[in-house]
C-alpha cells in the first residue's frame, strides 16, 4: 500500500505539468527557449526544437505564472504572459506579431491589444506635445489661443482614454497588475527627456508601489522598476545635491517596504549597491550601506553585510588596518604606494589578473608603487608551488577566510584590490588592473 502511494504521488508530480503548444511555420527546425523571471534574474523553464513543419511542445512547471521570453535560434524573441496552464500559439514568425494567434489565452490578448495601441498612443503624443511646446514658446504662434487649447484637450483625452482602459481591466486579471508598472517603467526615459514636470509625480508612484507582492517574483518588472527610477532621479536635471537627496529618498523607501522580506532584501540590496556604485554615485551607495547595516543588519546574509561593511569602513580616504606578516613584519614598513592584493592559486579570476600584475608590475615600481600579494590558500604545498615565481611580497597564514586580514578587510570575494598610500591611507578601490594601471598613470606620470 506505501508503494503504490508513493507511486500515486510522483505520478501526480510528473503530470503536474504545463504546457505551450502551437506552429511557428517560419521556424521549422529551430530551438525554442522559454526563458521566466525569478526577482533580478532569468532562468531556463523549458528547451524544445521545432519540427519540420514548425509544430512544438513547451513542458514547465505548473506553479510558474507570471511573463515569459520565448527565444529561437534565429535570435528571435517573444515577450508574452504564462498565466494559463495550457497555452496555444500559432503563428509565421516571432517578429510578425501581428499574425501570432494565443488560444486560451485572454492575458496575451489584453496585453498585445495595449501595447498595440500604447504605441499608437505615445507617437501621437509625441506630435501633440511637439506642437503643444511650439504653440505657448515660439512667439509665430503664441496667439493662436484656440489651437494651443485644442491641442492640449486632445493630449488630456489620449491620456484619460489609456487610463480608463488600464481601470477597466478586472481586477482578477493579472494584467490589471503588471500594465500600469510596465507603463510606469516605459514612461519613465520619456518623463526624463521631455516632461521634467512630471518628475514629482514618478516619485510619489514609486513610492507607492509593494515591493513584497510576490507577483513580482516572476515579472520581469522589479530590475526594470528600480533601475529605471533611479536613472530617472539621476537625469531629473537638478543640482546634484538634490538628486541624492532624491535617490537616498527612493532607497530608504525601498529598505523599508522590504526590511520584513529577508530574501528580497539581500537581493535588491546587493543589485542597488552594485547599480550605484557602477554609476558613481557614491554618496548614495554609502547612503544605502549605512542604512542597511543600522536597520536591518539582522537580516542581511554575510557575503552583502562583509561588502557593505567593506564599504563603510575601508571607502577612499579611511586608514586601512595594518597587517601582521608572517615574518613578524608589517604593512605599514613598506614606506611606499601599496596595491594590496586579496587572492588565490584555486581562484581562476586571480590567476589572470597574476598574469596581468606580472605584465605592469616592474613599471609600477619604477614610480615607486609596490605590490603586495595576500593569499587566502589553505594548503601550503599550492601556495609555495604557485607564488614563489613572482617578485612582489607574497604572504598567507594558511588560514583562508579565517585569516585576521581577510575579516579585518571585510573580503567576501577574490581577487580584491586596495590601492594605498605610504601612511595606509585608501586611495583607490580598483576593480582591476588596468584601472589601478590608469590611475598610477595619471597620479604617478611625472616620477
Amino acid at each position: 500500500m506505501r508503494k503504490l502511494c508513493i507511486f500515486f504521488f510522483l505520478l501526480v508530480a510528473i503530470t503536474l505539468k504545463s504546457q505551450i503548444k502551437g506552429n511557428l511555420n517560419n521556424h521549422i527546425n529551430q530551438e525554442l527557449t522559454l526563458i521566466g523571471f525569478n526577482n533580478l534574474k532569468q532562468e531556463i523553464l523549458s528547451v524544445t526544437s521545432t519540427d519540420s513543419l514548425g509544430n512544438f511542445t513547451l513542458i514547465y512547471p505548473i506553479d510558474y505564472k507570471g511573463m515569459a521570453i520565448l527565444k529561437t535560434s534565429d535570435t528571435s524573441s517573444l515577450v508574452f504572459v504564462l498565466t494559463e496552464s495550457n497555452l496555444n500559439i500559432y503563428g509565421s514568425h516571432l517578429k510578425e506579431k501581428e499574425s501570432l494567434i494565443f488560444k486560451n489565452g485572454l492575458e496575451n490578448n489584453i496585453f498585445f491589444k495595449y501595447y498595440k495601441e500604447y504605441s499608437q498612443r505615445q507617437t501621437v503624443l509625441s506630435a501633440w506635445s511637439y506642437l503643444s511646446d511650439k504653440y505657448q514658446n515660439e512667439v509665430l504662434f503664441k496667439n493662436q489661443k484656440e489651437t494651443l487649447s485644442y491641442i492640449n484637450a486632445e493630449l488630456n483625452r489620449l491620456e484619460i482614454e489609456d487610463e480608463n482602459y488600464l481601470g477597466s481591466l478586472k481586477n482578477e486579471t493579472y494584467m490589471s497588475w503588471y500594465l500600469p508598472l510596465k507603463k510606469m517603467v516605459s514612461n519613465m526615459p520619456i518623463i526624463a527627456r521631455h516632461y521634467k514636470e512630471k518628475i514629482p509625480l514618478a516619485i510619489q508612484q514609486f513610492k507607492s508601489i509593494n515591493f513584497n507582492n510576490p507577483k513580482f517574483k516572476t515579472s520581469g518588472l522589479l530590475k526594470d522598476l528600480i533601475e529605471g527610477h533611479f536613472m530617472l532621479l539621476e537625469n531629473s536635471g537638478q543640482p546634484l545635491d538634490s538628486i541624492y537627496a532624491n535617490i537616498n529618498s527612493s532607497t530608504k523607501y525601498v529598505i523599508e517596504n522590504l526590511s520584513d522580506n529577508k530574501d528580497l532584501l539581500n537581493k535588491v540590496g546587493d543589485y542597488l549597491f552594485n547599480y550605484l556604485e557602477k554609476r558613481s554615485l557614491h554618496e548614495s551607495s554609502e547612503y544605502l550601506a549605512v542604512q542597511l547595516l543600522s536597520q536591518n543588519g539582522c537580516n542581511l546574509n554575510t557575503e552583502l553585510t562583509n561588502k557593505l561593511e567593506s564599504y563603510r569602513k575601508l571607502k577612499p580616504g579611511k586608514t586601512a588596518p595594518d597587517i601582521t606578516f608572517s615574518n613578524n613584519t608589517k604593512l605599514s614598513n613598506i614606506t611606499a604606494i601599496k596595491l594590496l592584493v586579496f587572492g588565490s592559486s584555486t581562484c581562476s579570476n586571480c590567476k589572470q589578473d597574476v598574469l596581468k600584475l606580472s605584465k605592469y608590475h616592474q613599471s609600477w615600481k619604477q614610480k615607486g608603487v609596490e605590490v603586495v600579494y595576500i593569499s587566502i590558500d589553505t594548503n601550503k604545498t599550492d601556495f609555495e608551488n604557485y607564488y614563489k615565481i613572482f617578485p612582489w611580497k607574497t604572504d598567507t597564514t594558511y588560514k583562508g577566510w579565517e585569516s585576521t586580514s581577510v575579516k579585518d578587510y571585510h573580503v567576501f570575494a577574490t581577487p580584491t584590490y586596495f590601492l594605498l598610500d605610504e601612511k595606509l591611507k585608501i586611495l583607490l578601490r580598483p576593480k582591476s588592473i588596468e584601472q589601478t594601471d590608469r590611475w598610477i598613470n595619471l597620479n604617478k606620470k611625472n616620477e
